[in-house]
């Protein structure tokens, strides 16, 4: 379905979901990480970003499912 070959490179999670939704993924479980999209541009850029308080490890889980279903996309 999805081309590994030139993947984006952005940090906007949103047009991230919005490509997959093009090519007829099912991302509707995954829209709720859309609001990291900030979090990800200054973690990328800032030495020290502000602290969040966050369930880590339910977010985490998250995105280690959205990593697999693209990977899953992808073969």
């Amino acid at each position: 379905m999805l081309s590994p070959d030139q993947p984006p490179f952005t940090h906007n999670l949103r047009l991230l979901f919005q490509i997959l939704r093009d090519q007829g993924a099912a991302i509707e479980s995954y829209i709720g990480l859309s609001r990291f999209t900030l979090f990800a541009v200054l973690r990328r850029y800032d030495e020290e970003p502000e602290q969040v308080n966050l369930d880590r490890s339910l977010w985490s889980q998250l995105c280690a499912d959205l990593l697999d279903h693209v990977a899953s996309l992808l073969r």
